[in-house]
């Protein structure tokens, strides 16, 4: 029923509402919120990512793609510089591309994505590739083909996952490339399965 009402006064009595619940309750709460792109409600959600009520933690993390903003970005970068969880980084790299996808220019958040996975460490850098696809200019192009040329196969596994999602066809020649050029039987067949993808999505020549 919360859901369907209209109007700001429901959200803020679900976010004032919201401390004082059980775990059940927390859990349809941030939900309400999240359904409701409740952005300025974050501040109520936050707290709730340290949770230790795995089902409230789960559902704060899961509520950040829709209650995030520009503002909430440089917060975003650290929670995933820090995370130890697969499915929090996840949630995370979904909530900073849903972030970045509401600023219109696109180069300069690639500047800042570019930015913070240069300061990450070794392990974590993968985890800023799928970002970089979401923008998907020259710049985050370049940084992943860099990536796939000086990295182990983990990381070159991540660049390639990265590229089959790429946000434009600009992707294609690198997956075509890569699925031409390297010996492991795995990566060959997930890159030409990428370029493929890729190209039956558009009307970029086959023969590129």
């Amino acid at each position: 029923a919360l859901l369907i009402m209209k109007g700001p006064t429901v959200v803020n009595k679900v976010a004032n509402a919201l401390p004082d619940m059980s775990a059940d309750g927390k859990v349809a709460l941030i939900n309400v919120l999240a359904a409701r792109q409740a952005h300025s409600k974050i501040d109520i959600v936050m707290p709730l990512l340290t949770s230790s009520e795995a089902n409230v933690r789960a559902a704060a993390f899961a509520s950040l793609k829709q209650l995030a903003g520009p503002d909430n970005l440089g917060r975003l970068f650290s929670m995933l510089k820090s995370s130890t969880s697969t499915s929090e980084e996840s949630d995370v790299q979904a909530a900073i591309i849903a972030v970045i996808g509401q600023v219109k220019d696109k180069p300069s958040q690639s500047t800042q994505v570019l930015e913070q996975m240069e300061q990450a460490p070794a392990d974590k850098k993968p985890l800023y590739f799928n970002i970089l696809a979401s923008i998907g200019d020259k710049k985050s192009l370049a940084a992943i083909s860099s990536a796939y040329a000086k990295g182990d196969d983990a990381t070159k596994q991540a660049t390639v996952t990265a590229l089959s999602q790429w946000a434009d066809v600009s992707a294609a020649p690198e997956l075509y490339l890569i699925s031409k050029e390297t010996t492991d039987a795995k990566l060959k067949d997930q890159a030409l399965r990428g370029y493929v993808a890729t190209i039956s999505k558009s009307n970029y020549p086959a023969d590129e």
